[in-house]
């Protein structure tokens, strides 16, 4: 038996001027929209979560205990890379 996938649930907003460059999401992705979007600069293209999975799920997943473990670890990374560690935010809080 498979575990349960994992799901988000993403809005997208796509500033008028690229589809007039000719961007149209269903010609980049396809049908099944499996692709990933381009890099834009500028606020081209924004991204919001709506919906996310339970954030203590995927720190086990990940192979942490909690989130709040997994937060722990990853601000001890950024601080060990840099000396103005940048504040860890997570999109689950």
């Amino acid at each position: 038996m498979s575990k349960p996938r994992f799901k988000w649930v993403i809005e997208i907003s796509v500033d008028p001027r690229l589809v007039a460059d000719g961007f149209d999401m269903q010609s980049y992705c396809g049908n099944n929209g499996n692709a990933l979007l381009p890099s834009c600069y500028g606020g081209e293209i924004t991204a919001h979560i709506i919906e996310a999975p339970d954030a203590d799920r995927v720190a086990k997943e990940q192979g942490y205990q909690d989130h709040a473990q997994r937060i722990m670890w990853e601000t001890k990374r950024r601080a060990k890379k840099s000396l103005d560690p940048l504040p860890v935010v997570s999109p689950f809080a």
